[in-house]
């Protein structure tokens, strides 16, 4: 810290920093009220003269600024012409021109550095940043903002309600209509109360999680629905009050590269057309089409809807039979195979609500698949 050269201003004692200081993206946004020097309190400039007037200052050691506009929207005028008038015997100048003012004299000249790049401007002059400073401490209208645990909060909670329209299949076309109406209403209320209040509430990050999270479970909604479900599944349900048994087996190949790969998917293809009790394949190691897909490259999807009371005994065999064979031929070519079955009945219905028993069987199976591998 460098202090002032001359005697009578530090007996003064009327003294204060004047830093502005960037944050990562080079953009100021902050201004100090004080500083820890060596256990030392120091104010900084707009602090000492707004207390000096019996303005409380704000308890943190910065603020966010709450800007007045881009530059110059302070009213300035010319030290020069100021000088030269008070040099004159027969001033032009009003006597009380700068009377119950707060007159503060710096450059905007850009050749003299004093120039930071503000929300405003790339270019703003240090002279308007503190008067931005003394103007937001006097009126204590600095931008407040909401804390980090109300942030957190609320992404969770976005996060948490989109979560819940996945799970129990709210998430139709109309879903991602009210989804996108939220977040705009949610920035343009951020938007409005910054305008009209001195509070900044950032909904960028809560906005950014809720998007994210959206958009993989959208995306993996849209594979596990349409590709899986409605193109193979749904073509084979029950018929109206007709009661079937649903077998589901998930199939996870593991340690297998190369040549043993192919060697595997050949006798796999083998073993499913010998299947006798029809056996449906959902999705299979050899089936890698596009990003999503690539999560269930290591994947077999397997299932049976029987009919109750017909095949259910060739089924269980020949569940049995498919993973004796399947971990067999998985360890002749060096590997493994991992199982997740699950069993439940289907009752159709002309609402086709018996694809909701189904669609989370199936989601249960994969989701305890993929969370072990």
């Amino acid at each position: 810290m460098i202090m002032p050269f001359f005697r009578s201003v530090m007996e003064g004692g009327r003294l204060g920093t004047h830093n502005i200081y960037v944050e990562g993206d080079s953009i100021a946004r902050r201004y100090i009220v004080q500083r820890n020097e060596y256990g030392w309190r120091v104010p900084s400039l707009p602090a000492r003269v707004v207390s000096d007037l019996g303005i409380a200052l704000p308890e943190g050691q910065d603020m966010l600024l709450n800007w007045r506009g881009k530059p110059f929207s302070f009213r300035t005028v010319s030290f020069a012409d100021v000088y030269l008038d008070s040099l004159n015997a027969q001033r032009k100048r009003p006597a009380n021109e700068f009377a119950g003012k707060i007159v503060i004299i710096g450059s905007t000249a850009p050749s003299l550095f004093d120039i930071k790049a503000t929300p405003m401007a790339l270019l703003h002059p240090g002279v308007e940043i503190l008067a931005t400073a003394v103007d937001n401490l006097k009126n204590r209208d600095y931008l407040k903002e909401q804390p980090v645990w109300v942030t957190v909060v609320i992404s969770t909670l976005f996060i948490w309600a989109a979560a819940l329209a996945f799970y129990y299949r709210k998430a139709d076309s109309s879903f991602d209509e009210i989804f996108a109406g939220v977040q705009f209403a949610v920035l343009a209320l951020s938007y409005g109360v910054l305008n009209l209040s001195s509070w900044y509430i950032d909904m960028t990050v809560p906005v950014a999680m809720a998007l994210l999270y959206f958009s993989v479970a959208r995306s993996y909604a849209f594979f596990c629905d349409e590709i899986m479900l409605e193109g193979l599944l749904f073509k084979v349900g029950p018929r109206a009050e007709q009661r079937v048994r649903f077998d589901i087996l998930v199939c996870q190949r593991q340690s297998m590269t190369g040549k043993a790969v192919k060697r595997f998917e050949e006798r796999l293809i083998d073993l499913l057309e010998a299947s006798r009790a029809n056996v449906r394949r959902a999705s299979c190691f050899t089936d890698n089409n596009g990003l999503f897909a690539r999560l269930f490259e290591d994947t077999l999807i397997l299932y049976w809807v029987t009919e109750q009371g017909k095949l259910e005994t060739e089924v269980d065999a020949d569940i049995a039979r498919l993973r004796t064979a399947l971990t067999s031929n998985a360890h002749q070519v060096g590997g493994s195979v991992a199982y997740y079955q699950r069993r439940t009945a289907l009752t159709g219905t002309a609402d086709d609500s018996w694809k909701q028993v189904a669609r989370q069987t199936i989601a249960q199976t994969i989701l305890e698949a993929q969370t072990t591998r």
